[in-house]
């Protein structure tokens, strides 16, 4: 089995703005309401946020996941390293 190298994305699904502009800057790989492909996702939580979708983004899609994030107006899509950093600090060292 080959090993996939990518980063986690946190996605507030209940912030988000239907504007098209992640869908479209992302090349489609958000869709109309901020999220990524189901297929993707491995976690979902609720926070005080609302509901979190956690996805693993493959590295060959992690510009078009930069952009998504750099348009998106309602800021809802984030990087888990930059998100949650004490999180991802301990799973890192784990």
């Amino acid at each position: 089995m080959k090993a996939t190298k990518g980063e986690i994305v946190v996605v507030e699904a209940e912030n988000t703005q239907v504007d098209g502009a992640s869908q479209a800057e992302s090349e489609g790989l958000f869709d109309g309401y901020d999220l990524p492909p189901t297929d993707t996702w491995f976690y979902i939580n609720e926070s005080e946020n609302g509901l979190l979708v956690f996805a693993w983004i493959p590295d060959t899609f992690e510009e078009l996941t930069e952009r998504a994030i750099a348009v998106n107006c309602s800021d809802c899509i984030h990087w888990f390293a930059d998100y949650m950093p004490k999180e991802y600090s301990r799973l890192k060292l784990s």
